[in-house]
């Protein structure tokens, strides 16, 4: 007897109606004939074949090929992560393409501006900044923050991953500094430059994120930091365009160690 309540839940996984009957019915059967699991579940004979295959396609069932064929259901938890993952990789890319579509044709006069002081508010800014990447990131300035560079690494990786182009000019102060602009050296490129107590981030066409400290006695103080959000492409543009004719004329960071 198909368990007729977790049907409409599998159905929102992308199931139909007869595939989630078929996966339930071999559920309760273990492994199964394509003609028993037509006759356990309600799915007519001339439809079991042509659900089997999506099913298999889709990793929900294996299909040996034997004679008769039989049929194994995947392990619950194993198939429904791996949709869930997909999900929400799905959800992700959606968010990322409407507040895109929303920030460009709804909000596009009307620049965004945000202020944040503490240090973890400011490395969440960053990391939200980041994830909204689509196409390209640059980074420019030596102002790192106590723990920054393992906030954003990962970020940075997925990005990569998604095909952005990364690109940092940053010229570090001490040996903490450094330690942090070689972690980020070990995956994006990086150009000696910008010694400043300052770092400002763009992404696409859209966003720049300046983080500042406090300076006092020449060195920047980490305790009392500044980050300003702003969603202007016209913005951006000078920001890029300051950035691209530095880029052109320093060395590649791995010649100034």
């Amino acid at each position: 007897m198909v368990q007729n309540s977790l049907l409409p839940t599998l159905q929102k996984l992308g199931l139909t109606y007869y595939e989630a009957k078929a996966y339930i019915s071999l559920m309760t059967l273990g492994v199964a004939k394509p003609s028993v699991i037509a006759e356990e579940s309600g799915v007519p004979r001339t439809k079991i074949y042509e659900v089997l295959k999506k099913l298999e396609k889709d990793k929900w069932v294996t299909v040996e090929k034997s004679r008769p064929a039989m049929v194994t259901p995947t392990y619950p938890r194993k198939v429904l992560e791996e949709h869930k993952l997909l999900i929400n990789n799905e959800i992700d890319s959606l968010s990322n393409e409407l507040a895109m579509i929303y920030d460009d044709v709804i909000q596009k006069d009307v620049p965004k501006i945000r202020v944040v002081y503490s240090q973890e508010s400011i490395k969440q800014m960053a990391l939200d900044v980041l994830g909204n990447a689509k196409n390209r990131i640059v980074s420019m300035g030596s102002l790192y923050l106590p723990g920054e560079l393992e906030a954003l690494k990962d970020s940075l990786l997925r990005a990569k991953e998604r095909g952005v182009s990364i690109r940092i000019i940053s010229k570090p102060l001490e040996d903490l500094d450094k330690e942090m602009v070689d972690g980020f050296n070990e995956f994006v490129d990086v150009k000696a430059g910008h010694p400043y107590c300052l770092k400002t981030i763009m992404v696409d066409n859209r966003e720049t994120l300046l983080i500042m400290a406090k300076v006092e006695n020449g060195v920047p103080n980490l305790e009392d930091v500044i980050a300003v959000w702003i969603t202007s492409p016209q913005l951006t543009s000078y920001m890029w365009s300051i950035f691209d004719r530095d880029w052109k004329y320093l060395e590649d960071y791995r010649n100034n160690k």
